[in-house]
């Protein structure tokens, strides 16, 4: 649980998520249409639509690349809290939080899934892929 406010970014590091993924135990609920993995001790979900239900190199390329930027998207999602946090003067409970599942969606939507450790909520922020390969945080409203 992340219960200090502000939260310290960074908290994510793709090093260790990367080795973590190395040694996954990789299944499937839905006749592999979709793969699942736990990493961070099982606090961290990810589900990765496959292509035609082949769990391959190409999947795992593409759970790497999330993996490698991750870090980044979540640093993004945690300084829009705290920026929002000190706009609305709501107590800062209300936005600390844990990421707890990421979802790859073809090759270009990556869903970021978020639950309240001082409040009871959940929300998804997304990331879209652009031509030169960067994630680009997706802006509600």
């Amino acid at each position: 649980m992340h219960n200090t406010w502000p939260p310290k970014l960074d908290r994510l590091s793709s090093e260790l998520l990367l080795n973590e993924f190395e040694s996954a135990v990789v299944f499937s609920t839905d006749h592999w249409q979709n793969a699942e993995l736990e990493l961070d001790g099982g606090k961290l979900g990810i589900v990765i639509q496959l292509t035609e239900g082949n769990y391959n190199q190409e999947a795992r390329s593409r759970i790497r690349d999330v993996l490698r930027h991750l870090p980044v998207m979540d640093n993004r999602i945690l300084q829009s809290c705290i920026d929002e946090q000190r706009r609305s003067g709501h107590h800062g409970r209300n936005y600390q939080n844990s990421l707890m599942l990421v979802t790859i969606t073809d090759n270009i939507k990556v869903t970021l899934w978020y639950v309240g450790t001082g409040v009871n909520t959940e929300w998804d922020e997304s990331f879209f892929k652009d031509e030169n390969g960067n994630w680009i945080y997706v802006e509600r409203g």
